[in-house]
């Protein structure tokens, strides 16, 4: 089977930069209330013995975070809300992470320190690699 490449347009770099500028500047001219939508940063490390998730949430206190699962996804929401004096001002922040077969769901554990939501995902057992003799 051969694939073929199609050249990218030289305008989708220009599009990305216009949505960019958009998007920053548009937040300057809100006024009055208003929903901020964000995709805070998450980075998923994994060694030997667990997997590490750790989200971004400067700013939002522990008791504004929320973290469950049901079957095999993670979901992670924060919801905060500021009265200022132009308005109120909502943050709502809700993702969903698809768990491997190999975690331990049993002893998935959580903790949020200078805004980075921790959460520790031990494997499984029978997941962890081990030494087999040979007799």
């Amino acid at each position: 089977m051969t694939l073929v490449r199609y050249p990218q347009s030289v305008w989708n770099n220009f599009q990305d930069l216009e949505r960019f500028f958009d998007e920053a500047f548009n937040s300057f001219y809100r006024g009055g209330n208003y929903s901020l939508e964000q995709r805070p940063a998450a980075d998923w490390l994994e060694d030997e013995q667990a997997y590490t998730l750790q989200v971004e949430l400067p700013g939002l206190d522990k008791d504004a975070v929320n973290v469950s699962i049901e079957k095999d996804v993670l979901t992670v929401e924060a919801k905060q809300e500021e009265a200022k004096e132009n308005g109120q001002r909502r943050f709502h922040f809700r993702r969903s992470f698809y768990l491997p077969d190999t975690v331990n769901r049993e002893a998935i554990g959580a903790s949020m320190e200078n805004g980075v939501l921790s959460l520790s995902l031990p494997k499984a057992q029978q997941a962890l690699p081990r030494q087999i003799e040979v007799k």
